[in-house]
């Protein structure tokens, strides 16, 4: 389960943008779902930040980097 205001910050070289997650699943790999993949790409970097919730959640993506593969489009 999350709470709203989390975010996904792009850190790939020269972007700076922020987007919102409106969830993420406990699978291995992780679903997260956004309202929109505009300017994500497959291969992208991103950092995941104010993750809450529970199961532990929150402890495992919180400040940490991911590469991300689009499976689909929001």
């Amino acid at each position: 389960m999350m709470i709203a205001d989390t975010n996904v910050f792009k850190v790939n070289p020269g972007a700076n943008e922020v987007f919102n997650i409106t969830g993420i699943t406990l699978a291995n790999p992780a679903v997260v779902t956004t309202p929109s993949t505009a300017n994500l790409r497959d291969g992208d970097t991103v950092t995941i930040n104010s993750v809450a919730g529970t199961g532990g959640l929150a402890a495992l993506v919180n400040g940490k980097d991911f590469t991300i593969t689009i499976v689909s489009a929001t």
